[in-house]
């Protein structure tokens, strides 16, 4: 995977390419899982809203179906990036949990 870096004023479209990026990579591979890596959970959770909205724009889900299904696929990662953050839900609310990364290199 190449490293893209997109860097244009506010309301030029970032959010909009990286989205259909992400899509077009998930629905490529399956199996595929995303890292999505922000300074605020609440920007993690506004990119993963436009995701399910595109999902279930080209799919017969229903957003909240999207959601869920993206939960299991996208990873955050914010400040203070010490922890790794997962998504799912209980009910109606979004619930997150944290952990530490593991280094599969110590000895």
């Amino acid at each position: 995977v190449q490293p893209i870096i997109i860097t244009a004023p506010a309301g030029a479209g970032k959010t909009f390419l990286a989205v259909k990026y992400v899509l077009e990579k998930l629905q490529a591979n399956p199996e595929g899982r995303v890292l999505y890596v922000s300074p605020c959970i609440s920007l993690g959770l506004y990119f993963l809203r436009w995701l399910a909205r595109w999902q279930a724009a080209e799919t017969v889900e229903s957003t909240r179906d999207a959601m869920k299904t993206l939960m299991r696929r996208v990873i955050m990662l914010q400040k203070p990036y010490e922890d790794f953050v997962f998504l799912s839900t209980q009910g109606n609310q979004i619930v997150q949990t944290s952990t530490k990364p593991v280094s599969l290199n110590e000895k």
